[in-house]
């Protein structure tokens, strides 16, 4: 559906009604009958009349409305998220929608994408071991045991040298040196290297 967006529709806009506009010309929100395969109201998206930036939209979900912008770049379609809709008002979105508009025409790809890939080449390895002990220890359910985090703490002690090397800087050649240098352990270099992976793999996608 197509609205001229305001900061009025923007606030009414809830996964429970869909905003209709009548033979009038004026909004009105009707029940969403639209459901899931679990029941729920299926989330939908309120496109921009105004197309200030094209492809500009609201999406609505179940416990969250988010600006996005849908528009093809070049031969793709590209979809990315501009802003928590509970957050950043209606302009603020809509400049930060065209500074994103500009980096996906540019780039040819998705902005959001494109900076966690900048952001993540800054991480080093000691971030990344520092963010997955925490992981281990608080946010993971159940946290892990104490032996696993003696088995991660030994694991990262042999990388210590390389805890402020960045993860971009590590190269393959590096790594199979340093598991030639376990050869006499290798179940620990193994175990080691599972470790080091886990934790940048981890890093690199929140």
């Amino acid at each position: 559906m197509q609205l001229k967006l305001s900061k009025a529709i923007v606030a009414r806009l809830n996964i429970d009604t869909i905003p209709h506009v009548d033979s009038g010309g004026s909004v009105q929100f009707v029940t969403n009958t639209r459901l899931d395969e679990q029941g729920f109201p299926q989330s939908y998206v309120v496109s921009d009349a105004k197309w200030d930036p094209r492809g500009f939209a609201v999406k609505v979900n179940r416990d969250s409305k988010s600006y996005i912008v849908q528009r093809r770049v070049g031969s793709k379609v590209l979809k990315f998220k501009v802003a928590d809709a509970s957050v950043v008002d209606l302009e603020s979105a809509r400049k930060r929608a065209h500074e994103l508009v500009d980096i996906a025409i540019e780039s040819g790809r998705n902005p959001n994408a494109l900076r966690r890939e900048i952001d993540a080449s800054q991480i080093t390895l000691g971030e990344c071991f520092r963010n997955y002990l925490k992981y281990l220890e608080t946010d993971r359910d159940p946290p892990a045991t104490k032996n696993t985090l003696l088995a991660f703490n030994k694991a990262r002690n042999i990388f210590s040298d390389w805890e402020g090397k960045r993860v971009k800087e590590i190269t393959s050649k590096m790594v199979m040196g340093k598991f030639a240098e376990m050869t006499t352990k290798r179940t620990s270099a193994e175990q080691a290297m599972r470790w080091a992976g886990a934790s940048v793999e981890r890093a690199l996608k929140t």
